[in-house]
């Protein structure tokens, strides 16, 4: 487990059943801005156990065509955003930020200025994975591939604390770094 990410997760412990999921329930998304792949994890919280239960991944992507599929699958629910705080930054290519289109498309915006410190974040989601007490805060269910890539293989670079940045398993960590870290620190 020598540079491993994400030490806490253990798959026999963070991998559960499906929730209930109904038109009332009120979801949870961490986000992480990429145009290859533009990533999102969709999760409830229960008491404090946040459950990822489903995924999306879109390479090529907008938060436009993201907003669009999270409407398509979830069209009734209730949402709330936790996105890398970069996507309050307008881009010479757009007139509105990603924020802005979140909000539009009816999403509740839960994010700072900044983003939090990578360790720090990182630090959220190993003690949601298993916390001093012994307790599991953080699950995943099966279908949730690209999370659990995420969660067990993502590695610092050799030697250091910062973290391997491939564009293949990173963001997916990154959009659930962001949500556990905002409700869990």
């Amino acid at each position: 487990y020598s540079g491993l990410i994400y030490y806490n997760w253990a798959a026999e412990r963070n991998v559960c059943s499906a929730p209930s999921v109904s038109d009332k329930t009120l979801l949870h998304i961490g986000f992480d801005f990429n145009v290859d792949p533009l990533v999102a994890g969709i999760a409830t919280v229960v008491g404090d156990d946040i459950i990822f239960f489903d995924e999306i991944v879109i390479n090529g992507s907008n938060t436009h065509e993201m907003c669009e599929e999270i409407q398509r699958r979830y069209p009734n629910n209730r949402i709330y955003a936790y996105p890398d705080s970069s996507g309050q930054a307008r881009k010479t290519s757009s007139r509105t930020t990603d924020h802005a289109i979140m909000r539009n498309a009816g999403f509740v915006l839960k994010v700072k200025s900044v983003n939090p410190p990578v360790l720090d974040r990182i630090a959220s989601v190993n003690a949601n994975l298993l916390n001093a007490e012994g307790q599991a805060r953080c699950f995943v269910t099966p279908n949730c591939k690209n999370i659990i890539r995420s969660l067990s293989q993502q590695v610092y670079k050799e030697g250091t604390r910062i973290p391997l940045k491939d564009g293949k398993i990173d963001h997916m960590g990154d959009a659930v770094g962001y949500l556990i870290h905002w409700i869990n620190p």
